[in-house]
């Protein structure tokens, strides 16, 4: 089993965003990292990955459930 299975690269995330959303580019999850936001994400040396199930759980973060009003009467 290779030690970067788990693992997303940045190319593959962004790829995976397009895919799911049609946006997504370098420059946002770029951007994510520098204000400490978006998904969890680790270094090795200069290869930075996104561990999968990490990135899943982070995306459930942001489900929202819809807020009903009432109707003024």
């Amino acid at each position: 089993m290779p030690l970067l299975d788990d693992y997303l690269t940045e190319d593959e995330l962004v790829a995976e965003l397009k895919a799911k959303t049609g946006k997504g580019t370098k420059r946002t999850v770029r951007s994510w990292r520098t204000k400490r936001e978006g998904p969890p994400w680790a270094t090795f040396g200069r290869i930075i990955v996104y561990p999968a199930a990490d990135f899943k759980a982070w995306l459930r973060t942001l489900v929202q459930q819809p807020v009903r009003s009432r109707r003024a009467a």
